[in-house]
């Protein structure tokens, strides 16, 4: 079960966000970095990577997973950096399953709405970590489409509906998920 996958690299996470936090009683523990660096790298080595192929939902590949390893780069970026090569391994997955935000692998439809946003997040920090205008520009072009009013299928409406999957009034569920990574980007 791809969900699987993204849940795992969620409690990775979770555990660099303790490990990160000032303020947190794990914040600096040795023995938790040693934990999410050997998480990180045994997720890699047997889960996700640029070898493997997908199975399950797409977005676990293109979305759920990119942007929780994304994260976790982020939040362990002073303690990876002594070792590139593990921060490169990493995104070379994330490349693989996400390198355009305007693509969905193995389908045959383009992201849209939340998704897109989602999309256009992974490809971003991804330009961030790798330090990469082109991606960064990628990521930034390919947004310009969610600000659009349409008049159908995907997108908000002029009423201020918003409609994701074609049909579905998703104000309150993609809706937010959409405001809520634009903010972040």
């Amino acid at each position: 079960d791809s969900s699987h996958i993204t849940g795992s690299y969620l409690r990775i996470k979770i555990m660099a966000l303790a490990y990160s936090t000032v303020g947190s009683s794990l914040y600096g523990n040795q023995d938790l970095k040693a934990d999410i660096l050997d998480a990180m790298d045994w997720m890699y080595t047997n889960r996700y990577n640029e070898t493997k192929t997908a199975y399950g939902n797409w977005w676990d590949w293109e979305i759920g997973t990119p942007l929780h390893i994304n994260d976790i780069v982020v939040l362990m970026y002073d303690d990876l950096s002594s070792t590139p090569a593990k921060i490169t391994n990493y995104m070379k997955g994330i490349e693989k399953f996400s390198p355009d935000p305007n693509k969905v692998n193995n389908a045959q439809f383009v992201p849209t709405g939340a998704n897109l946003v989602w999309k256009c997040q992974v490809v971003a920090l991804r330009g961030v970590i790798l330090k990469s205008t082109t991606k960064l520009t990628l990521a930034k072009d390919a947004l310009n489409p969610v600000f659009d009013y349409v008049t159908t299928r995907d997108g908000f409406y002029t009423d201020g509906s918003f409609i994701q999957h074609n049909v579905y009034a998703y104000t309150g569920g993609y809706g937010v998920s959409l405001l809520q990574e634009l903010t972040n980007l």
